[in-house]
């Protein structure tokens, strides 16, 4: 069962828009296991209590409207991590040294990071049964695709 759930790109638009507001309603129906736990993992020098009020500010506006309880329940659930690079094995080795849980790894990046941010990952060990989730299409064509 995935316990833990690594949003790389945390900040950014589409986690804003659909990512949080998917995972508020998924807490509102109270599927998420009880150990769950969320790691925003951005570019911003922000701590958690930051990442928090971020995240309560773009649910405050969702429509239709999350019920406060539901988001502050999900605010609970996370925490923050910054990263300047995340193309350096040994700090996801960091990140996800804590980790006792099995993950699920979003990439929520631009899509030049993704060979880039695939490639470090391979040296990470993460807990058997762990996935990983990319966001977007691979390039504007069936063609830039396959590249």
């Amino acid at each position: 069962m995935i316990t833990q759930m690594v949003i790389f790109g945390a900040t950014g638009a589409v986690a804003q828009r659909y990512v949080f507001p998917a995972l508020s309603h998924v807490c509102a129906l109270k599927q998420l296991p009880d150990d769950f736990s969320i790691v925003g993992v951005g570019r911003r020098p922000w701590k958690t209590p930051q990442f928090q009020e971020y995240d309560s500010e773009i649910l405050g506006k969702h429509r239709p409207p999350i019920p406060a309880g539901t988001r502050l329940e999900l605010l609970s659930l996370l925490s923050y991590r910054q990263m300047d690079t995340l193309t350096d094995p040994s700090q996801l080795n960091r990140l996800f040294s804590h980790t006792t849980g099995t993950s699920l790894i979003y990439l929520g990046l631009p899509a030049n990071l993704f060979g880039p941010v695939l490639t470090a990952l391979q040296d990470v060990r993460f807990p058997r049964g762990s996935r990983i989730v990319i966001e977007k299409p691979f390039g504007l064509s069936y063609a830039e695709s396959r590249e």
